[in-house]
């Protein structure tokens, strides 16, 4: 064991902190030397993502990163939000409703926001990396190599480590569902230009067909049969000159 001082000791506990956090789903109030409390909370994944999760994710899904980089990053946002001066990078006013500051340290930026207006606590909202991308590289594989062999880091890795393959897991779910959605689009408008090709030279009824049946020219294109959209090209979807010389074609035959 080293010779450890106390902010090798505070490292320890920020990683008990974060870990305790992903697995209760508990939020822990830290102490900010610029803006007092400020809430560390699960959070969520998604478009509207926010707390660890949602930077779990971004750092996982932008930069591949494996669960190593992502812990120490995650120690360092905390770290950031403690110690860290105020970032010019983050743009305040980006919401109408919200007021969002960043704290920078290192080279990474912890971004915290609250409602505008109030007297609520800042709550961890994400992070971003500054321009010198190097400290801030630099920064992470120093927290992996002084305390990367801890029991306190090793079992935050494991966490994080859960919600990766957690995300993981919902993304392959979420893609297979798109794949069938996709499936039953094209079988549905292949169904419809398929009838509306059967129906001939019947202009009217074969638009009122694709109206009630709610099929543009672009879905036809993007999802029936090449075929059958080709059948349909020359005819219902032609432009109205060359309908209505096909129309004078079909009588004088």
């Amino acid at each position: 064991m080293p010779n450890w001082d106390s902010e090798d000791i505070q490292a320890i506990n920020d990683f008990k902190c974060l870990s305790n956090i992903l697995y209760t789903g508990k939020s822990s109030s830290v102490l900010s030397e610029k803006t007092g409390d400020v809430l560390f909370d699960k959070g969520k994944t998604g478009i509207d993502g926010y707390g660890l999760l949602h930077i779990i994710e971004r750092r996982n899904e932008k930069y591949k990163q494996n669960e190593e980089k992502i812990t120490a990053l995650l120690y360092k946002v905390m770290d950031a939000t403690k110690k860290g001066c105020f970032s010019d990078s983050i743009n305040i006013d980006k919401k109408n409703d919200e007021e969002r500051i960043g704290l920078e340290k290192d080279g990474i930026i912890a971004i915290i926001s609250r409602r505008k207006g109030t007297q609520e606590k800042f709550v961890i909202s994400g992070y971003e990396i500054n321009k010198k991308k190097e400290e801030a590289t630099e920064a992470i594989q120093t927290v992996i190599a002084r305390y990367g062999y801890t029991p306190e880091f090793s079992n935050f890795r494991k966490q994080v480590g859960a919600v990766v393959s957690s995300i993981k897991v919902s993304q392959q779910s979420g893609e297979k569902s798109r794949e069938i959605e996709i499936a039953r689009k094209a079988g549905y408008v292949q169904g419809v230009c398929e009838c509306v090709s059967a129906i001939g030279d019947n202009q009217e009824l074969g638009k009122k067909l694709l109206t009630e049946m709610k099929v543009t020219k672009e879905m036809a294109k993007k999802y029936a049969n090449p075929e059958t959209f080709k059948t349909l090209e020359k005819s219902i979807f032609a432009p109205q000159s060359e309908q209505k010389q096909e129309q004078t074609n079909n009588i004088k035959r």
